[in-house]
């Protein structure tokens, strides 16, 4: 089996603004986050901020791959929203296979 398969438990988180910590060997799917007020951003296990538009529909950010799992970073990766009034984080925690 391909090591890129997304199998396992589905799981989601879901808030206006904050650290949101990841189970481990988890494996994020989409984000989708909206900011009213200038400066809104997130971060995914600390690296750079990605800035959301104040006022612009939604982001949507959707990965069908293994590019953020928490597996490679340990128990406890996070992804801190800063300044959102919304966000909705999708992922799958992997099977064991």
């Amino acid at each position: 089996m391909s090591p890129y398969n997304l199998i396992g438990t589905p799981g989601y988180m879901a808030g206006t603004s904050g650290t949101v910590t990841l189970p481990n060997d988890a494996m994020i799917l989409q984000i989708i986050t909206h900011s009213s007020a200038a400066g809104g951003s997130f971060a995914i296990f600390g690296g750079a901020a990605i800035p959301v538009v104040n006022g612009a529909p939604s982001l949507i950010l959707s990965f069908n791959h293994r590019l953020y799992s928490s597996s490679g970073t340990g128990a406890g990766a996070q992804v801190v929203f800063f300044n959102t009034d919304q966000y909705f984080l999708h992922y799958v925690r992997q099977a064991n296979l």
